[in-house]
């Protein structure tokens, strides 16, 4: 038996290290196309490049509602605010002629006096947090909805504005930190509106012509821009959790300045979400929502058929 295990094992071996092969010259097939689409050469490559970013234009106009593919340009944050040593708050207002939404992301550089070659954003989706058993906006003394018992047995780290403990991480790794959280949970909760249909009610925004997915997406390209800007910072890289997941791949799609991103969860294909738990938030729909797997808060907010966010659709 083991030596049939043995035969097995170096015949595995060899097909592994012919398949290594063979990847390393599609690599250097796929490499050599892309040189000749940098050249401009005209060819197959030149017309996928060219497809991409049409595809990517329209993709920010559907979000942002600008043309010709331009993101957001702000760079300067309407508020910066220490919160403690080494930790700020940027506050971006996202104004609208009917409302003006905030988004608050945390900066949490590595050293004091100096800015890193490179940073995270990281984004939290809807994670919340819990002020004495309470939903509330996110403030020295609560803790994180889904980690606060996680975060009673390990001692330090978790922190209010950290809700996932990430920042000593990527610390180590030498990059500065940005933490970012969907609109009106977490940091950015408004009692206004409140409960689990807060994004949903944005389909009556978007009913009047309102480009609603900025509220998602500007905040993010707009720290992108601080951070490169102003900061000087080289190299930007994306993560995010569940929505921030959902986030972290529209970003990644529309901006190239996003070295690598790094979804984790919250970005099923929509053709396989088929039952009420995958449909996700009102954001994150990409088609027709069957009926019997549409969530209770979507039909107290949906005004229409619903086809789907076309800033998903088209990402």
């Amino acid at each position: 038996a083991r030596s049939t295990i043995a035969e097995a094992a170096a015949a595995g071996a060899a097909d592994m290290q012919a398949g290594a092969t063979s990847t390393q010259a599609g690599v250097v097939n796929t490499q050599s196309g892309r040189a000749n689409v940098w050249a401009g050469n005209a060819g197959p490559e030149t017309a996928a490049l060219d497809t991409w970013l049409n595809r990517r234009a329209v993709l920010i106009q559907k979000v942002f509602g600008s043309g010709n593919g331009i993101l957001p340009t702000g760079n300067n944050p309407d508020k910066i605010q220490e919160i403690q040593k080494q930790v700020k708050l940027l506050f971006w207002n996202l104004r609208h002629h009917e409302r003006t939404v905030t988004s608050t992301v945390v900066y949490a550089p590595v050293r004091e006096d100096a800015v890193a070659r490179s940073a995270v954003l990281y984004h939290q989706g809807h994670h919340d947090c819990v002020c004495k058993g309470i939903v509330r906006k996110c403030r020295p003394g609560c803790s994180g909805k889904y980690w606060d018992e996680k975060a009673s047995g390990r001692g330090t780290g978790f922190t209010w504005w950290d809700l996932d403990n990430v920042t000593r991480y990527f610390h180590h790794l030498g990059h500065d930190v940005f933490i970012l959280s969907m609109p009106f949970y977490g940091i950015n909760y408004d009692e206004k509106v409140a409960g689990v249909d807060r994004h949903w009610r944005m389909s009556k925004w978007a009913a009047t012509g309102e480009f609603v997915m900025r509220y998602f997406c500007e905040p993010p390209i707009l720290t992108v821009n601080y951070a490169v800007e102003r900061l000087g910072v080289k190299e930007i890289f994306f993560a995010g959790l569940s929505g921030g997941g959902w986030t972290t791949h529209i970003i990644a799609a529309m901006d190239p300045r996003i070295r690598a991103s790094f979804a984790v969860a919250g970005s099923v294909p929509w053709s396989l979400r088929d039952n009420q738990r995958d449909v996700g938030d009102y954001e994150q729909i990409c088609g027709r929502v069957p009926k019997d797997i549409m969530p209770q808060k979507a039909k107290e907010w949906l005004l229409h058929d619903n086809h789907g966010r076309e800033p998903c659709v088209h990402c």
